[in-house]
């Protein structure tokens, strides 16, 4: 089992003033990424308790989730495929416990998303020797989405985490995967909040020491008002090598980063005293 002791890294800044995405259309709208479009064609496929039990799935390529326990991955997962129950949810942390695998549309070797159990709950910090054997050998995975709840800072668990991440993703030829760092359950109403801004830019920094290579954070809600759907719809496409490639209608990604900077802009106003 891996054993994490904290590195020595550069510090990544931070580009001042940047901003969580808010979706324009309808945050739910099928109609910005076709591949996302017909709900019904996602499907579980298979669950791995063991090294000799994850499926091989045609080589798909694959991005998976993790977190600590109960951080709301299945949650985000059923909010990307629009489906409320497709991966089994839990307000008990750790509920789910293997590695399970589901596709997204009705060809299961366009994109395979994998839903990993949850760390850190009761104590335990260890994520399993499946999941680490999955994430040091699965040539097809192309990307792991690292879920933090933004209301809590980084536990001794999620640094270990974090750590074998960075390490595992460094391969002879360049990097075999890329990790994006997610902060979930983060709700507000109008002009993104100072205080939501300030823990958001301290929490990035404390998990750029750990782990340099990793994507900027992207802020999501799983509940009304939604965040960041589009923008994970679209950051999945791009790990995989999808967008642009019947993964998105034309013109419909540039709508959205448009609305994105008008955000940026209205959240920088200066406020009356």
């Amino acid at each position: 089992m891996f054993k994490a002791t904290l590195p020595r890294c550069n510090v990544k800044s931070l580009k001042s003033g940047s901003l969580p995405t808010t979706q324009t259309p309808s945050p739910r709208s099928p109609k910005v990424f076709p591949l996302f479009q017909h709900h019904s064609t996602a499907e579980f496929l298979a669950a791995a308790a063991t090294e000799q039990s994850i499926p091989k799935l045609h080589g798909a390529p694959e991005v998976v989730f993790t977190g600590r326990a109960n951080v709301g991955k299945s949650s985000l997962l059923n909010l990307i495929v629009g489906r409320r129950s497709l991966a089994s949810t839990s307000k008990k942390p750790g509920h789910t416990q293997t590695l399970n695998f589901y596709r997204i549309s009705s060809d299961p070797r366009k994109l395979v998303v994998v839903d990993s159990a949850g760390y850190g709950s009761r104590g335990r910090l260890e994520w399993g020797q499946t999941f680490e054997w999955y994430i040091q050998n699965r040539p097809q995975l192309k990307r792991v989405y690292a879920l933090f709840d933004i209301r809590h800072g980084l536990t001794e668990a999620d640094k270990m985490m974090l750590q074998f991440l960075e390490e595992a993703s460094q391969g002879p030829d360049g990097p075999r995967f890329t990790i994006q760092v997610v902060f979930t359950k983060v709700s507000w109403r109008g002009d993104f909040p100072e205080h939501l801004k300030a823990i958001k830019e301290r929490l990035a920094k404390n998990i750029f020491q750990l782990t340099p290579t990793c994507l900027p954070p992207i802020l999501t809600s799983s509940k009304i008002p939604i965040r960041g759907l589009n923008h994970m719809r679209q950051n999945i496409l791009e790990a995989v090598g999808l967008l642009g490639q019947g993964g998105t209608q034309n013109g419909r990604v540039q709508i959205i980063r448009a609305a994105e900077t008008q955000t940026e802009t209205s959240s920088h106003r200066t406020k009356r005293p």
